[in-house]
């Protein structure tokens, strides 16, 4: 499971904006991100993401996807850029992530300029 980064955020911050912890799980040079993947509406691409699916099995899923995933540019696993930090419900039943991504190589900076606005997941249908 993979994130694609399209950011449909509720913030992206400079590392140096963060608090002296936060600093020390984001790395030098990347940007930190907070969004939602998952609210029970329809998406762009017409079909809802029903929050507790990510959570089957114990939260298999979440805990591979914390532990091994990346965040991915345009869902190309040749063009990863992050690294997820959290992914949980919360109490709205919306999932809520967090990570940081690099804003340089394939992004050409788009996501601190804020052009790129969007948050997307590498899912499984069943």
């Amino acid at each position: 499971m993979n994130f694609n980064l399209s950011i449909q955020t509720n913030a992206i911050t400079p590392r140096n904006q963060l608090t002296a912890d936060m600093q020390n799980v984001v790395p030098e040079g990347a940007l930190y991100f907070e969004g939602v993947v998952s609210d029970w509406e329809k998406n762009r691409n017409g079909y809802i993401i029903e929050s507790d699916a990510w959570f089957k099995d114990g939260g298999a899923y979440v805990n591979d996807f914390l532990n091994t995933g990346s965040v991915l540019w345009n869902h190309d696993s040749d063009k990863p850029i992050g690294r997820p930090l959290s992914f949980y419900k919360r109490a709205d039943n919306k999932i809520g992530v967090s990570g940081y991504v690099f804003d340089d190589i394939h992004t050409n900076g788009a996501i601190g300029r804020k052009i790129v606005l969007g948050l997307s997941t590498g899912h499984f249908t069943h």
